[in-house]
C-alpha cells in the first residue's frame, strides 16, 4: 500500500509550476545588442523582448525589483529572448532611443516593454508598469499574437 501511494505521488499530473513559496532559481540572460537578441530570436523560434529603460526612471527600478522577479513572470519570461535598453546610456542611448522611436507608439516614454518578432515587427507594447499578474497577461497575449505571425 505505502508504494502505490508513494508511487501515485511521484507520477501524479499536478501543475509544473511552483508555487509563489516555493524558491525558484532560473537566471534570465538579458541582451544589451538587439541584433544578437533578434538572431538569437530567430534560431530559438522566440519573440523578443525590449524592455527600454533608464538609470533615472524609478518606476523602471520598480519593475525590475518587483514584476520581472515574480516568479510567475519568470516562468513566462522564459518563452522570450530578452533585451534591456538604456536610452541614456553613454555608448547606446542615441541608437538605443532610435530603435524606440522605430518600435514604440510613444517613444521616449520608460519604462517601455516592446514585443518584436526577431525581424523587428512590433507584436505588442505596454508603457509604464504593471504588477506581476497584469505584466503576466501581457506577456501571455503577446505570445499568443507571435504565434499567429510566425511565417
Amino acid at each position: 500500500m505505502c508504494i502505490f501511494f508513494l508511487m501515485a505521488t511521484l507520477f501524479s499530473c499536478r501543475d509544473p509550476e511552483p508555487s509563489r513559496t516555493q524558491s525558484l532559481h532560473i537566471n534570465l540572460t538579458w541582451h544589451t545588442n538587439i541584433e544578437t537578441a533578434c538572431e538569437n530570436a530567430y534560431w530559438d523560434t522566440k519573440p523578443v523582448l525590449i524592455l527600454f529603460t533608464s538609470d533615472w526612471c524609478g518606476a523602471c527600478t520598480s519593475l525590475k525589483a518587483a514584476t520581472l522577479v515574480d516568479q510567475q513572470v519568470v516562468l513566462v519570461l522564459q518563452k522570450f529572448v530578452l533585451v534591456e535598453l538604456d536610452i541614456d546610456h553613454p555608448i547606446d542611448g542615441l541608437a538605443n532611443r532610435k530603435l524606440m522611436e522605430k518600435l514604440s507608439k510613444k517613444p521616449g516614454w520608460v519604462p517601455s516593454t516592446i514585443i518584436i518578432t526577431p525581424w523587428q515587427k512590433t507584436l505588442d507594447e505596454l508603457i509604464g508598469t504593471l504588477g506581476p499578474v497584469e505584466f503576466k497577461k501581457f506577456l501571455i497575449s503577446a505570445l499568443d499574437k507571435w504565434i499567429t505571425d510566425i511565417p
